[in-house]
């Protein structure tokens, strides 16, 4: 959002499965202090109750990107692909050894639907509860039915984002 792309959420959507439309349901994202400041997200964007322990571990709060970037914020996109973020070993200890930006670019390389279900399942079925089996069918068809691509991310926001952008670009 923040390098102008077009986004629909950050975490939960309404996916329809016929269209292959993903819905907003929230306009907020969560972010650790890390990836704040990494992304340069203003202190006046991030919600006053600050930074709180979250389940899956490390201290998060919430930033509405409605204020944030109120022009890239959709109510609905149609999905054209799932990426999943990847940070490769190489890329660890590139990242751990120099803590610069720009060092290592991000590679995108086509997954099989079976990778991209590996990737977004184990999450979705811990969040979806007592729904996880048909959230898991309707993500399986989605993966089947779009093609997937692992991002082996760069520890340089804006590289990753620009290679996102080539791919949407890509895909059309």
């Amino acid at each position: 959002a923040l390098a102008g792309m077009e986004i629909v959420a950050d975490d939960y959507v309404l996916l329809e499965p016929d269209s292959l439309t993903a819905h907003a349901m929230q306009s907020t994202a969560k972010l650790t202090e890390d990836s704040a400041a990494r992304l340069g997200v203003p202190v006046g964007a991030i919600d006053p109750a600050g930074f709180e322990l979250t389940l899956e571990g490390p201290a998060k709060a919430l930033v509405d990107l409605r204020r944030l970037a109120p022009d890239t914020l959709s109510r609905r996109l149609e999905v054209a692909g799932v990426v999943a973020p990847v940070l490769s070993l190489r890329q660890a200890a590139h990242i751990a050894a120099a803590r610069g930006l720009g060092e290592v670019e991000p590679a995108v390389r086509e997954i099989s639907a079976g990778e991209a279900l590996r990737a977004v399942a184990p999450s979705t079925i811990v969040q979806a509860g007592f729904g996880g089996g048909r959230s898991l069918a309707t993500l399986a068809d989605l993966v089947r039915r779009v093609p997937a691509y692992a991002l082996e991310l760069s520890p340089d926001p804006a590289a990753n984002v620009a290679a996102v952008d080539r791919l949407v670009t890509e895909l059309g």
